[in-house]
């Protein structure tokens, strides 16, 4: 065989070794973006959090609440006004957001309703002596009864059950999502190493590490939104609160996979930098 040839042959050998090493790098690569997407996105309780904001769940939850005071109310004969502005959307959201804190905590939260309590007394009060009717002890007792009842009726119902249920999944997979991105780092480290050895020319062994990055970085969007299509048909069809809160979080979620590309196709211009003057020096 001619020098030439055995040349030529090599060169190939080494190609094929550097596109498989590419493709080592790719899929590793995006395991790690797929940790990051589902550790950043999918179990962070901030975009739960807010997901509920922006879902209008607060608003829907203080009118729910409020009804009951309502129907409370007018069950035990009380005007429907006694109810105004005693439960808040700002009341609902602060106590919601300490019971997520609770549960992510692993702490149980008492709500303080003290607020609540001071101001449903004054109303009821209020409509009493509209109604011609002086308070006694007798009435005293009773509306504190009814105040009490009403507060552990708010209790109650500010509790959040999705975040127990997610709070279980996260645990139970957090430690497997943290293999995801630390198991491929030393994969990805090796393939550089390889390529860089390969190539007497080593911008050439560079250019084939920023193949696998941009790979995977177009492979981890075209996923991401696979993913979140395939997600938002879990609540396709629902109408509500609920189902426009899981349509939000699987929205705001998915989109840190963008972000993981993002980061992924801003690497591959740096490589493609090093490259060029890696290539411009070496010529």
């Amino acid at each position: 065989m001619s020098k030439r040839r055995k040349h030529a042959s090599v060169g190939r050998y080494k190609n094929i070794i550097s596109y498989v090493l590419s493709v080592f790098v790719a899929l590793s690569l995006l395991t790690v973006f797929w940790g990051v997407t589902i550790k950043t996105g999918l179990f962070n309780t901030d975009i739960v959090k807010d997901s509920l904001g922006l879902s209008g769940y607060y608003e829907y939850k203080a009118e729910t609440i409020n009804g009951n005071l309502k129907n409370m109310l007018s069950d035990a004969g009380i005007g429907e006004e006694a109810a105004e502005d005693v439960i808040t959307n700002r009341m609902v959201l602060i106590d919601t957001n300490n019971y997520i804190s609770g549960e992510i905590e692993g702490k149980a939260k008492d709500y303080n309703t003290d607020e609540l309590e001071a101001s449903l007394t004054a109303n009821i009060r209020s409509y009493f002596e509209e109604q011609g009717i002086t308070a006694d002890a007798e009435l005293n007792e009773y509306i504190n009864r009814f105040v009490s009842a009403a507060a552990a009726d708010y209790r109650a119902n500010i509790t959040f059950p999705f975040i127990s249920y997610y709070l279980k999944s996260v645990d139970s997979y957090r430690s497997a999502v943290n293999w995801l991105i630390i198991i491929p780092v030393p994969i990805i480290l090796l393939c550089f190493i390889l390529l860089i050895l390969i190539h007497r020319m080593k911008y050439r062994g560079i250019r084939y590490f920023g193949y696998g990055v941009c790979a995977a970085s177009l492979l981890e969007v075209i996923t991401s939104m696979i993913m979140k299509k395939n997600f938002m048909g879990i609540v396709a069809g629902h109408e509500g609160v609920y189902s426009d809160f899981i349509k939000i979080y699987i929205s705001d979620a998915m989109s840190q996979g963008i972000y993981s590309a993002l980061a992924g196709f801003i690497l591959f211009g740096i490589i493609i930098i090093v490259t060029y003057y890696c290539r411009k020096k070496a010529v």
